[in-house]
């Protein structure tokens, strides 16, 4: 088959650009040749993990701005282009605009796509989270949203029109009966669960040294974004330093210019700046030599859809501690089991379980136990066989539904 992956950006070492790059990589391991479209790509993000010769760029074109160069392209592309798609047999569409995108070369060309969704539109379904602290691009893109219902009838005839619907997690699941009344199949995302466990030790010092970590360190994993509140993590290991003064935290991701500087004003007014460590994108050799490092992953993301850096940390030994409130982290993270879960969203039961994990090897090794047991049970070879016998129907089906 040929395959078209379609998502909103390819900008972060975020978790659906993980998964873009994943079913890239899986579906041309089995013979499918393979193309990803986007408004905008940033070429190194998971250069290592996408195949040579799968090419990525727009079904439109995209435009240089300088400041809102995501959000004027992503905009864009939900009216024009689309060429690019008719050659190809079946679409796999993310986050919108690529869902409108297939869903029009569907009317065009009567090929169906596989809507893989990550969590209704959160600009059109705000979570608690999202309305408490709004979006890093608000101001850039209110205008967009003037006109809600617009949205809302493009979003819903989008989805609705596929031919096929996986989700990442059975929260998301319930949502998306719920928004759009269609009954989607559990796909999670996997992890390279070999890799991780098997990591050499000389590599993991090797590439856990490139950021200053060490056994004293903590480590979080994800985009800047106001929803993972990362202001929090100053708070978080403030409290944790009083009982292991030597204790820092290590932070990944690409640096975002709302959501970074509150993170860096919170940690230089609260004392801790020098444990407080950016440290950008990282590669994914670096990240699993931080996570086999680094004893604990803080996961203070609110309202995760699914999460997987919790199970990568699982996989390498890291013992995470997340927010017990229903969300994605809990369909993986047993409490007191391969993990710890703290009252949402009280900083200083958070800080404590963090403590806990530190000052009681025993209570940790044997969490770090039981979380490498589960880690292997996600796979991504199970999400590409889910994905690949949704494609292969709805490209036998063609204009049938």
């Amino acid at each position: 088959m040929r395959v078209a992956i379609l998502n909103a950006g390819h900008m972060d070492y975020g978790g659906t650009e993980r998964v873009v790059a994943y079913q890239a990589r899986g579906l041309v391991g089995r013979g499918h040749e393979v193309a990803i479209f986007t408004p905008v790509n940033d070429p190194s993000v998971f250069k290592e993990v996408i195949p040579l010769g799968v090419a990525i760029g727009p079904w439109w074109r995209t435009l240089y701005f300088p400041v809102m160069k995501r959000t004027v392209n992503r905009l864009l592309h939900f009216w024009f282009g689309g060429k690019a798609l008719k050659d190809y047999d079946v679409i796999v569409a993310h986050n919108q605009p690529g869902p409108y995108a297939a869903y029009k070369n569907r009317k065009e060309t009567g090929k169906g796509y596989v809507a893989y969704i990550h969590a209704p539109w959160r600009r059109l379904y705000p979570r608690e989270v999202d309305l408490a602290t709004g979006w890093a691009s608000d101001y850039r893109e209110r205008l967009m949203f003037l006109r809600r219902d617009y949205w809302l009838e493009i979003d819903r005839e989008s989805i609705q029109g596929a031919s096929a619907w996986l989700v990442n997690s059975r929260k998301i699941q319930g949502e998306v009966k719920e928004v759009y009344g269609v009954d989607a199949r559990l796909c999670p995302p996997g992890i390279e669960y070999d890799r991780c466990r098997n990591f050499p030790s000389d590599e993991a010092v090797t590439s856990a040294s490139k950021y200053g970590a060490d056994g004293d360190s903590l480590l979080v994993v994800g985009r800047h974004a106001p929803q993972k509140r990362l202001e929090w993590i100053p708070h978080i290991i403030r409290m944790v330093a009083v009982k292991r003064p030597e204790a820092k935290v290590i932070v990944t991701g690409r640096p975002n210019s709302v959501v970074t500087p509150k993170l860096t004003r919170e940690a230089a007014r609260l004392g801790v700046k020098e444990r407080v460590i950016l440290v950008g994108n990282v590669p994914e050799q670096d990240l699993i030599g931080l996570y086999h490092t680094c004893p604990v992953l803080l996961y203070n993301a609110v309202h995760e859809d699914f999460g997987i850096p919790p199970l990568e940390a699982m996989a390498c030994g890291c013992v995470p501690v997340a927010w017990n409130e229903g969300a994605g982290p809990c369909e993986t993270i047993v409490d007191g089991v391969n993990g710890l879960l703290a009252r949402p969203y009280d900083l200083e039961d958070f800080a404590a379980k963090v403590v806990t994990l530190l000052e009681d090897d025993g209570l940790r090794r044997k969490m770090s136990e039981r979380g490498v047991e589960l880690a292997a049970k996600y796979d991504w070879k199970e999400h590409i066989d889910i994905l690949e016998e949704n494609l292969s129907h709805v490209a036998s089906v063609g204009k049938g539904k």
